[in-house]
């Protein structure tokens, strides 16, 4: 059977997307911090009128005033929402006193919603100027695009694209060829971020690699940021867009059974996002299989704990599952999910391909 075909994107499908991206792009303010008071994760109080305020934002604003999310969650199950809220205002209070007079609101004006919180203004580059960037990169550097995705609040971008050039194969697999790219993208939370792209021609499956130690967060625009950033991309360019260590990963995850703890956090990505039960996934991931297998052997899964999970050998090796994972983010599957949701999950299963293995470290011993 033939090897699935990937095509760019059009310049008119490109430049619609870009119009849209713009259009929709979230709004910022810089506002004195004693103008806001936290009346509960979802609202703030800015000058006394009742604001929406996302779950995330609620996180980064916690964060910016220096309470870590973790210790966040801890609180709020402890203690409830309200504790919660108290603590966020009072480090505010105390922020203020430390001489920090401002904050950066970042909202999606459609909804009427605060969906993030800079320390600075500069912090977040728009989209416009993020796009006036590419215009260059792209054509310099003879990629294509293949898919360009909005966050449905307008507060992040995600481009891959793949160099036309850039197959290679691995050593020891035979029938299997790559090609090499690259990841824009464009977020309140990140910033811009350059990463590896590599698809799997032989199913057209995609994944990001942002986890790999080839990611490059630019700064700001300046003259010598921008150079850095060309400097880099073109770095990337000379190894065919390829990591690194990416045959030695991909060989290991071959080699390496996931873990029961892997194969839940791999199915979750697609059930949060689809809201489908676990035997309506199994054509990607064998999280109802694996299950099965568990009692089976007499081992009740839910009756783990996490770190039982993580040492849990099953019959899946990882490189099944990190594919399972590119196939359902790459190709159309008829399920209700965003193309910024898949880019997130082909970045997830980047990450799961470049971090240790819970069965990685595990050595066969003579006791």
């Amino acid at each position: 059977m033939a090897a699935p075909k990937i095509t760019a994107l059009s310049q008119e499908i490109y430049d619609n997307k870009v119009k849209s991206a713009i259009s929709i792009q979230p709004i910022r303010k810089t506002v004195p911090l004693g103008d806001l008071s936290i009346v509960n994760p979802g609202l703030v109080n800015i000058k006394g009128q009742p604001v929406a305020m996302s779950k995330k934002a609620f996180s980064q604003l916690a964060k910016i005033l220096g309470v870590p999310i973790q210790f966040q969650g801890r609180v709020d199950k402890l203690f409830g929402e309200e504790a919660n809220r108290q603590l966020v205002n009072r480090m505010k209070s105390a922020l203020i006193a430390q001489g920090v007079s401002t904050i950066t609101i970042v909202a999606n004006p459609r909804e009427k919603e605060i969906i993030g919180f800079l320390k600075r203004e500069n912090q977040y580059i728009s989209h416009g100027s993020f796009f006036d960037m590419l215009e260059d990169l792209i054509g310099d550097n003879s990629l294509s695009v293949r898919d360009f995705s909005v966050r449905s609040d307008g507060g992040g971008v995600i481009i891959n694209c793949y160099d036309p050039t850039a197959e290679f194969a691995l050593k020891g697999l035979k029938d299997e060829v790559f090609r090499g790219g690259v990841t824009f993208s464009n977020s309140i939370e990140g910033g811009i971020i350059v990463s590896p792209y590599v698809d799997r021609l032989v199913c057209a499956n995609g994944m990001i690699g942002e986890a790999f130690s080839e990611k490059y967060k630019l700064r700001n625009l300046g003259q010598t940021s921008l150079e850095e950033f060309r400097n880099h991309l073109q770095s990337l360019q000379k190894q065919q867009f390829r990591p690194m260590v990416f045959e030695e990963r991909v060989n290991k995850a071959m080699s390496t059974r996931a873990s029961l703890a892997e194969i839940e956090a791999a199915a979750d990505l697609i059930l949060r996002h689809t809201g489908y039960k676990e035997e309506e996934i199994s054509s990607w991931v064998p999280i109802k299989q694996t299950k099965e297998e568990f009692i089976r052997a007499g081992i009740l899964p839910m009756g783990l704990s996490e770190g039982q999970k993580k040492n849990a050998k099953t019959s899946t090796p990882l490189w099944d599952v990190i594919n399972g994972l590119t196939h359902f983010s790459t190709h159309d599957n008829g399920l209700k999910i965003t193309d910024y949701e898949r880019r997130s999950i082909q970045k997830e299963a980047g990450a799961l391909l470049a971090d240790t293995f819970d069965m990685e470290n595990l050595i066969e011993t003579p006791f």
